[in-house]
């Protein structure tokens, strides 16, 4: 189980430091990662959705830190933000589809979203499964 946490841990920190960077840089991070936005830059409604979207993404990662730490008790929860996680990716390869890949940065991120999404809760099913019931008492 420590190898699913450190795992979920890492998909959480990088929810905090670019939640907390979309926070501050707003559109400016989207153009740094190939964004063609120099335009709409300086957009109040653009940058405040940006901003928003990113305080969003950071407390996801904090909800995923907590049900990290309770991998056994947070079952439910845990799937919900892995779902979640997999939507996000989905609703980006749609936008690829009908607009065109987003860019090197924000494809690798639909990968991830999709691949972590699905593949947290396939590692997490079968990391129960395989717990004798003695350890699932000590899991969470």
């Amino acid at each position: 189980m420590q190898g699913l946490k450190l795992a979920i841990r890492s998909l959480c920190l990088l929810a905090f430091a670019t939640g907390a960077i979309d926070m501050v840089a707003g559109v400016r991070l989207l153009i740094a990662g190939g964004g063609r936005l120099a335009a709409v830059a300086d957009d109040p409604v653009l940058n405040s959705q940006v901003g928003f979207w990113g305080a969003i993404w950071f407390g996801f990662g904090v909800v995923l830190w907590r049900a990290s730490m309770h991998l056994r008790d947070e079952v439910g929860l845990f799937r919900i933000l892995c779902g979640t996680t997999a939507l996000s990716g989905c609703a980006r390869l749609g936008a690829a589809v009908a607009y065109g890949l987003p860019g090197p940065v924000l494809t690798m991120a639909m990968i991830v979203e999709i691949g972590a999404g699905v593949g947290f809760v396939i590692w997490h099913a079968a990391t129960l499964r395989s717990m004798r019931p003695d350890a699932l008492a000590q899991a969470s």
